[in-house]
């Protein structure tokens, strides 16, 4: 009897165990992805290589953000463009930035994705590779928090920010967030969420496919990117191109003269590439005048085609396997390139290849222009060619 005593006891102890320790689990590092923990990784290699571990907050900004917290709340694959990371820094300049540029570098945790450091408002920025993990790093740096709450604020589902304080890594951060998740603190709402800031409830905004433009300024001041960030955020959500919408955009596009960054909207522009509803992107830009300003003899050519041609003639074929995004971007690109006039295909490919380090101009001449791109992330090369005859 005693004996059969002390195994229903090791029984309950045990299974007692087992569910602590599953919970443990269920909360902690085992219940995050590989991508996840490479990207909490190169956070801290950030962090570490900058010098910056005990004394700042760092802010994970834009699209991050909300990829992050789809990935946390709905499972959702962790699908980034890019790592979009800010902090304060009451002494940046352009020499400043340029110093923490070159301090990532010299460290080998990542490489410059880019030749300089650009202004970003009151604050600077840069770009670079994470050499072990692939990932493209967008770093802000401002002067003061107002810069980072104000970075990127055009709609409100881009003001949606996460927090990683000293001394916590973003796994900390994510389980932190499931916690009180899991007991239903937020209930739509991730102004609740202690380590999220969403002023404008851009999250649920998001959820519901219905993201709004809350600062007018910067769609006047920077038409042409802002253009271009508002049309792939409403076709990613797959929200509805509204008469309203258009009447906004195309009246700020009417005027005659435009100044904007040609180099940046080509950036921009790029990253259309990467979408799934491409299609519907490039002809709502062109019905509101868009490319008028960034490229005029592409409008014309994309108002005479019908949906159903735009998505055979640019396929969305990308899959899980694909590694590079830069290889199917410009992959993707190549019948734009051949529509385009020869002018504006080698200025849009010299401006790319301010951002894409693996673009080159291998030949130009007034009938051929021959781009060589080499794999982005070091390594082998993978050498497409594209000849565009006319």
């Amino acid at each position: 009897m005693k004996k059969i005593v002390n195994f229903i006891t090791f029984v309950i102890l045990f299974s007692f165990g087992a569910a602590a320790e599953s919970t443990t689990d269920s909360l902690g590092r085992n219940n995050f992805n590989q991508d996840f923990i490479q990207l909490s990784q190169a956070l801290d290699d950030v962090r570490q290589a900058l010098g910056i571990t005990k004394s700042k907050n760092f802010y994970i900004t834009g699209g991050s953000a909300i990829a992050i917290l789809d990935h946390l709340l709905k499972d959702s694959p962790l699908q980034l463009k890019d790592f979009d990371i800010s902090f304060v820094d009451k002494k940046i300049n352009e020499r400043r930035a340029q110093e923490l540029s070159n301090a990532l570098e010299a460290s080998r945790v990542s490489k410059l994705s880019q030749i300089v450091p650009k202004q970003w408002g009151n604050g600077w920025g840069f770009f670079h590779t994470h050499l072990k993990f692939n990932t493209l790093l967008d770093i802000a740096i401002f002067p003061d928090l107002d810069g980072i709450l104000d970075k990127s604020g055009l709609l409100d589902i881009e003001r949606v920010k996460i927090i990683v304080k000293p001394g916590e890594s973003l796994i900390d951060v994510a389980r932190s967030i499931q916690n009180q998740i899991s007991k239903g603190r937020h209930r739509g709402d991730m102004r609740k969420i202690t380590e999220v800031i969403d002023p404008d409830r851009g999250y649920l905004s998001w959820t519901k496919k219905k993201p709004r433009i809350v600062k007018y300024s910067e769609l006047t001041e920077t038409p042409v990117i802002a253009t271009m960030r508002i049309i792939r955020r409403f076709a990613k959500l797959d929200a509805e191109f509204s008469t309203e919408l258009h009447q906004i955009l195309s009246k700020n596009l009417s005027r005659s003269s435009i100044a904007f960054d040609k180099d940046r909207a080509a950036r921009h522009f790029s990253y259309f590439f990467d979408d799934r509803n491409l299609a519907e992107e490039l002809k709502f830009a062109a019905e509101i005048g868009l490319f008028r300003h960034l490229l005029p003899s592409f409008e014309s050519k994309i108002r005479n085609l019908s949906l159903a041609k735009l998505r055979r003639i640019f396929p969305f074929t990308k899959t899980k396997k694909e590694t590079s995004t830069e290889r199917y971007r410009m992959e993707r690109m190549k019948p734009l390139l051949q529509m385009l006039a020869n002018n504006e295909r080698m200025r849009l490919v010299t401006s790319l290849s301010l951002f894409y380090p693996s673009l080159k101009i291998k030949k130009q001449s007034r009938n051929v222009s021959k781009i060589m791109c080499h794999k982005v992330f070091k390594a082998s090369i993978f050498a497409t060619n594209v000849i565009l005859n006319h």
